[in-house]
């Protein structure tokens, strides 16, 4: 069985997180996939670039580096036309639309860096940490942990037949989620299926941009089958 892992986000505790992810990885034998949003300091930068190369052990083909900085304001654009085209005054959740731009930019781009089919995908971040050292076979869908998952669907870790891993990288797809209202199909499956109260709902109709919620979303409206798991993983 080929299977391989995809890391993307900031840097952050990886210096604390790497031999626990490294275990990971060597257990599974995943061929390892990475964006890294580079620091602003030029030696940090080098550090983080080469502390990844060496401690996962992968070719520099297989990584890729990029400024925040150089997308920052494509990011912010995106933003004002999704709170233009789909506004919510009064957010009561107060999610930064561009951040999380930037971080769905992140995975899909280090997903795009694969140019060869596998059977199983993961999905980690930098800062995730292992409670326990798990080993898995094939999977059936996506798995997705309890962990940072708030009644919706968690966006730390997931592990995925590859098939499915194009519907969790859904950056071509996160504009028009973010910049519509609810299909009356999902609506009804939340509140008949998954039981979140019309008053939930009405929140994140009206009053939020929340991405767990998106992610959640994009699962029921493509039909990916997807299970919500006690992983033993959570963020340092």
């Amino acid at each position: 069985m080929k299977k391989c892992i995809v890391l993307s986000g900031h840097y952050r505790t990886f210096d604390t997180t790497w031999k626990n992810i490294k275990s990971f990885i060597d257990l599974n034998q995943l061929d390892v996939y990475c964006h890294l949003w580079e620091d602003n300091d030029f030696n940090e930068k080098n550090r983080h670039l080469q502390s990844i190369i060496d401690r996962l052990e992968i070719s520099s083909e297989r990584i890729l580096t990029e400024s925040p900085n150089i997308h920052k304001q494509k990011f912010m654009d995106l933003e004002k036309r999704v709170k233009t085209n789909n506004p919510k005054p009064n957010l009561i959740i107060k999610d930064s639309i561009w951040n999380a731009t930037s971080m769905h930019y992140a995975r899909k781009t280090a997903y795009d860096l694969i140019k060869e089919e596998y059977d199983v995908l993961v999905y980690c971040r930098y800062d995730l940490i292992f409670d326990n050292i798990f080993k898995f076979q094939n999977v059936d869908c996506i798995l997705t942990p309890e962990a940072e998952c708030y009644n919706l669907m968690s966006d730390i870790f997931a592990i995925m037949p590859f098939q499915f891993a194009k519907n969790y990288f859904f950056f071509d797809d996160f504009e028009r989620l973010l910049s519509t209202q609810f299909e009356p199909e999902f609506e009804e499956w939340l509140n008949v299926v998954h039981k979140y109260g019309e008053h939930n709902i009405k929140i994140h109709k009206y009053h939020s941009y929340n991405t767990h919620m998106m992610m959640l979303r994009h699962f029921i409206m493509t039909n990916t089958p997807y299970k919500i798991l006690n992983l033993p993983v959570r963020i340092r």
